[in-house]
């Protein structure tokens, strides 16, 4: 892939602020993203994850609050300069054309090789055909996009990410969709990007996930920072009945994974 980053590469948002509408969405978030860390959100349905990571891309602006990159605000990068540095894989994606799954990922060099250059090169299609084989999908690069499954599609979008080659990449429930073999491997190819250097910042709804593919995690809950350090003392029963009303079991096993079982939800029915 890419050699690591430089520190100075870190994102940061500084007391966010946004309203939809007249209702807050968040409310004085700060959050930092440095190369090396592998950070994951957790929050309920409507915590505002998503309004944040729009907020961290750029895509939506602050009511107040600021978002940095480097030494320089977010808002002072234009559009292509931003695509070197940040990826972002969405949760869905339709395309109503029949590209091609490695044409998809092309896409990637866009930022690149700019609109008016060629991504059909030689380099960059061996590039394309690395990543898509380190994500298992090798065989799917000349079938149509829209004809591949959920979980396969969510794969041609992180592979489009990668070829991307920015330092810094966002995903949002990067998992949907994928069977149980994928999710752990895709899990596994995030830390190894951490450690190649790549600053890495994930929404999920797998307390599981968190613990065993995060640096941090940060507790999103009503649009603030309910908390935010080590998994294993972030991500609790007591934060999980907390976040999402529902009490939960606790089993490790004997390689020291802690998995959770619902019990039963606050708002059930006696």
């Amino acid at each position: 892939m890419r050699a690591p980053i430089p520190a100075s590469s870190g994102l940061q948002a500084y007391r966010l602020h946004y309203a939809w509408r007249g209702t807050p969405v968040l409310r004085g978030v700060n959050l930092a993203l440095a190369p090396g860390e592998v950070v994951s959100l957790l929050g309920a349905n409507g915590a505002g994850k998503s309004t944040l990571l729009r907020l961290l891309l750029s895509l939506l602006s602050p009511l107040s609050g600021l978002v940095t990159l480097g030494d320089r605000p977010l808002a002072s990068f234009r559009r292509r300069e931003l695509a070197r540095h940040i990826a972002y894989v969405p949760q869905v994606h339709v395309t109503p054309f029949p590209y091609r799954v490695e044409e998809v990922v092309l896409m990637g060099r866009l930022p690149a090789n700019g609109l008016l250059g060629s991504t059909s090169g030689p380099e960059d299609r061996e590039r394309a055909a690395r990543v898509l084989e380190r994500l298992g999908i090798l065989a799917l690069k000349d079938r149509a996009y829209t004809e591949i499954s959920g979980g396969e599609r969510q794969l041609t979008l992180i592979a489009r990410a990668l070829i991307q080659e920015a330092p810094i990449l966002v995903l949002d429930e990067p998992v949907n969709g994928l069977d149980y073999g994928h999710q752990m491997s895709l899990l596994d190819h995030l830390q190894s990007l951490a450690a190649e250097g790549y600053a890495i910042l994930k929404t999920t709804h797998h307390p599981e996930h968190a613990l065993l593919a995060s640096t941090r995690v940060v507790l999103l809950e009503e649009g603030r920072i309910a908390a935010d350090g080590r998994p294993n003392e972030v991500v609790t029963p007591a934060s999980i009945r907390r976040l999402y009303g529902v009490q939960v079991a606790v089993f490790h096993s004997p390689l020291g994974h802690t998995a959770f079982y619902p019990l039963s939800s606050e708002s059930a029915p006696d």
